[in-house]
């Protein structure tokens, strides 16, 4: 069954749902002694990734027994670039909190072209070992991209390298100063990847989401919006503020 929340701001929305998930991954743990995440980047998350470094700092909550995956990542990049989605979520999360390095799972920015096919390969195989994800947390992208997985993605697709689209491409630019070094390329997790989730968390804030949300939510499920398959799966929460729900 899939939920929309309704919150008067991003803040109370991330807060609401770094409680949820706080909730949520303790019982998983509880239950199996671990608990498997991906996690997004961008704009939508930060808020959320603050609530729980404060929740941590609060002990309600402890990551040592939470294995991540990372949601997406541009293609090539040095890993120590600042703008490497792998140093997001150092800054942001994990380096404020206390996951295992053994836990961390990737996306290989640096990987050699001609090892990619066998290497997302291999990353579908360890999300499988581990018991698949408990819980994907994602945005959404103004043309209805959810991880890299841009318009014409299909439902059968998994980790894979993929092109980014133009749209998305002048958003980030927005986030780069040297826009000439923009990887035009990420490594994603696939949709059939993100659909085999068991629990699926969506945030949106902003008017500028407005448009996306309504056909994702209340339009038709095409490739044309990848984030409209998510309503083939039967467990997801869209967290969205006033703004970005205005048009449902």
């Amino acid at each position: 069954m899939n939920k929309i929340n309704i919150y008067n701001n991003s803040y109370d929305g991330s807060k609401d749902l770094a409680k949820i998930l706080i909730k949520e991954i303790n019982s998983i743990i509880l239950k199996k002694g671990y608990c498997t995440i991906g996690l997004p980047t961008g704009n939508s998350p930060v808020k959320l990734y603050e609530e729980l470094v404060n929740s941590y700092k609060n002990n309600l909550i402890q990551f040592k027994n939470v294995i991540l995956f990372n949601l997406d990542e541009f293609y090539p990049i040095r890993k120590d670039n600042k703008y490497c989605y792998r140093n997001y979520l150092y800054d942001h999360l994990l380096d404020h909190v206390d996951f295992n390095e053994k836990n961390l799972y990737f996306l290989d920015s640096e990987i050699k072209e001609e090892k990619l096919a066998n290497y997302c390969d291999l990353f579908e195989k360890k999300i499988i070992e581990v018991g698949g994800l408990d819980i994907q947390v994602l945005g959404i992208g103004i043309n209805g991209h959810i991880g890299f997985n841009e318009p014409g993605s299909k439902i059968e697709s998994k980790t894979r390298k993929v092109k980014i689209s133009n749209e998305s491409y002048k958003t980030i630019s927005k986030d780069f100063k040297e826009t000439n070094n923009i990887p035009r390329e990420a490594l994603t997790l696939g949709i059939e990847t993100i659909l085999s989730s068991y629990k699926i968390y969506l945030m949106a804030w902003g008017n500028n989401k407005s448009s996306i949300i309504k056909k994702a939510i209340k339009g038709e499920i095409t490739s044309s919006y990848p984030a409209s398959y998510l309503k083939k799966h039967n467990d997801v929460t869209y967290f969205l503020d006033e703004m970005s729900s205005s048009k449902l």
